[in-house]
C-alpha cells in the first residue's frame, strides 16, 4: 500500500526528484504485467518495499524522513478514514485494520452499501482495494491470524505461518500446524500431534554468536562435546542437554546495561546518578536507575 501512496500522489525523496515516481510506477505496472504471485512479481515487490523502507535509514541511498512520514502518516489516516466509513454502515463491525488493509464483519444485506462505500473511498484516495471473502478467521491479534477464504489456500500470518523460506527458521512448526488443525479443521490437538510423523516438523534451533560456544551436556557422565554454533535439535525424554557457554557481558554483580542505549545518553544519566548517589549500588558501586538498567 505505501509504495502505491507515493505513486499516485507523486511522492518522492527531495534528493531524488520526481522521475523516482516514474521508475516506480514502472515496477507497480511490471509487477501486475508478469502477475504478483510469481517469482518476478515478488521481485518488484520486494524491490519496492525495499526502496520505501530504506528511505528512514540514515545509511541507505533513499533517506528522506519527509518522505516516509509523508506516506506513511497519510497511510494510516486514509485507513482511519475507511473504518470511519465503513462504521457507519448498519450491523458493519471492524475486526482489525493493519498498514495495508481492513478485515470487516458485514451483513449480507448490506454488502452493496459496503462496497459503494469502498468505491468513494478509491475515488477520493486514488488506490484500489482487493476484496477477499473469508469463511473463517482465528485471529490471535492483528499480526497472527489464520483466515480461510472461500476460494483459495488459507491466509497464514505471524505465529500460524509453517511454510517458511530457506533463509528462515521453521522451528517447532508442529505448532502452527496443530493450531490450523484445531481452529480451521476442528480436529483434536493431541491425535494431531501424537500422529504426526515427520520429525522435522518437531525440530527447534540452537543458535549463538561467533564469541560464544554451543555445546552438548551428558551430566551423569561428566561430559560435553561441542555442536556447530547453528544447531538443529528436538526435545526427547532421554539425551544430553543443549547448552550455551557466552562470555560474560560485565562485571559480576553489577547491574546490566538496557539495550539500544546511545552511549552519549548511557553516561550522561550515569553522571547524573552517580553526582546523586543511591541506596541501590551494584558491586561497582552504580546505583541502580530504571532508565539506563534492565
Amino acid at each position: 500500500m505505501y509504495p502505491s501512496i507515493a505513486i499516485v500522489n507523486r511522492i518522492y525523496p527531495e534528493h531524488l526528484g520526481e522521475k523516482f515516481c516514474d521508475i516506480n510506477k514502472y515496477f507497480f505496472d511490471e509487477r501486475l504485467r508478469v502477475g504478483k504471485k510469481t517469482t518476478a512479481g515478488a521481485v518488484y515487490k520486494l524491490a519496492m518495499n525495499g526502496v520505501y523502507g530504506d528511505s528512514n535509514n540514515a545509511y541507505g541511498p533513499f533517506y528522506d524522513p519527509k518522505y516516509t512520514m509523508t506516506v506513511t502518516v497519510n497511510g494510516q489516516l486514509m485507513l482511519a478514514m475507511l473504518c470511519e466509513w465503513l462504521l457507519k454502515v448498519p450491523g458493519l463491525s471492524i475486526v482489525q485494520s493493519n498498514t495495508d488493509g481492513v478485515t470487516m464483519m458485514c451483513p449480507h444485506v448490506q454488502m452493496d452499501v459496503m462496497r459503494q462505500v469502498c468505491k468513494q473511498w478509491e475515488a477520493l484516495t486514488k488506490l484500489e482495494l482487493e476484496e477477499v471473502l473469508y469463511e473463517r478467521m482465528a485471529i490471535r491479534d492483528v499480526n497472527n491470524y489464520i483466515a480461510v477464504p472461500y476460494k483459495g489456500d488459507p491466509k497464514r500470518k505471524g505465529a500460524y505461518e509453517y511454510n517458511y523460506q530457506y533463509h528462515q527458521d521453521p522451528s517447532a512448526m508442529i505448532a502452527p500446524m496443530a493450531a490450523e488443525a484445531a481452529l480451521v479443521y476442528d480436529r483434536d490437538i493431541r491425535t494431531f500431534i501424537t500422529g504426526h510423523n515427520n520429525p522435522f516438523d518437531f525440530m527447534l534451533r540452537g543458535k549463538v554468536p561467533r564469541a560464544s560456544t554451543l555445546v552438548m551436556r551428558w551430566p551423569e557422565w561428566g561430559a560435553e562435546q561441542p555442536v556447530q554454533n547453528t544447531t538443529r535439535y528436538f526435545i526427547s525424554r532421554s539425551g544430553g542437554y543443549l547448552i550455551k557457554k557466552m562470555p560474560p557481558k560485565g562485571q559480576v554483580g553489577t547491574y546490566k546495561r538496557k539495550n539500544k542505549l546511545t552511549d552519549e545518553y548511557y553516561y550522561s544519566v550515569l553522571r547524573e546518578i552517580q553526582a546523586k548517589g543511591g541506596e541501590r549500588m551494584d558491586a561497582a558501586g552504580t546505583p541502580y536507575d530504571e532508565r539506563i538498567h534492565n
